[in-house]
């Protein structure tokens, strides 16, 4: 650490506080094997204190990311209010994604991992789809696709049994019988009295 009576040789390196209990330090371990760290701090008191660390390191292949995330949406181009709307991110060290319905961001449903499409307007929309790994490898995508309003449904009205309408049938022709056996009536009737009407008539005419 630099060349005070403990750097032993060795040089400064920088460090950050990561939080109120802890602290990063940025140092080139760069080779497999221990590693000693002198740590000196002075405190508000004017005192200083010193401290030896040893780290061991070993270092193993590591295989560089180099792959954006993998955006995988399948949806027709005309849907309804019923579809299910599932995005998938692959990606081994995806960090975050993000998605924008018609340039506003929107949060899929937790429950289902779907964006809920039953409150989507009739027309035209577009998905937007940003994902990012770790590493910073970023991946956009867009979808358009159009809801359109389902048909009003039809009301099938189920035909009377075949036995009902001959049923029927028989009751019409019988109210029809009927019907005529009583216009007969009447017209049998009505002759008899004109019948018996003119009968009596010169009859009347000596009288007087």
């Amino acid at each position: 650490l630099g060349t005070t009576s403990f750097s032993q040789g060795g040089g400064f390196f920088p460090v950050k506080n990561k939080d109120n209990t802890s602290t990063v330090l940025y140092a080139p371990i760069n080779q497999t094997g221990t590693y000693t760290l002198m740590v000196h701090s002075t405190l508000f008191d004017g005192k200083a204190i010193t401290e030896s660390i040893s780290v061991s390191a070993r270092f193993t292949t590591i295989i560089p990311d180099d792959k954006e995330p993998k955006i995988i949406l399948t949806i027709p181009e005309n849907i309804n209010k019923t579809h299910v709307i599932s995005p998938q991110i692959i990606d081994e060290n995806l960090d975050f994604a993000k998605y924008y319905l018609d340039n506003k961001e929107i949060q899929l449903n937790s429950s289902s991992n779907s964006i809920d499409s039953e409150f989507l307007t009739t027309g035209s929309h577009e998905l937007e789809i940003f994902a990012s790994d770790i590493v910073g490898n970023d991946a956009t995508q867009t979808f358009s696709f159009n809801v359109v309003s389902e048909p009003s449904p039809i009301t099938v009205v189920p035909s009377e049994p075949v036995a009902e309408q001959e049923e029927q049938k028989e009751d019409q022709n019988i109210y029809l019988v009927i019907g005529i056996v009583i216009g007969i009536a009447i017209g049998v009737t009505s002759i008899f009295l004109a019948t018996k009407k003119i009968r009596t008539s010169p009859k009347s005419e000596q009288d007087l």
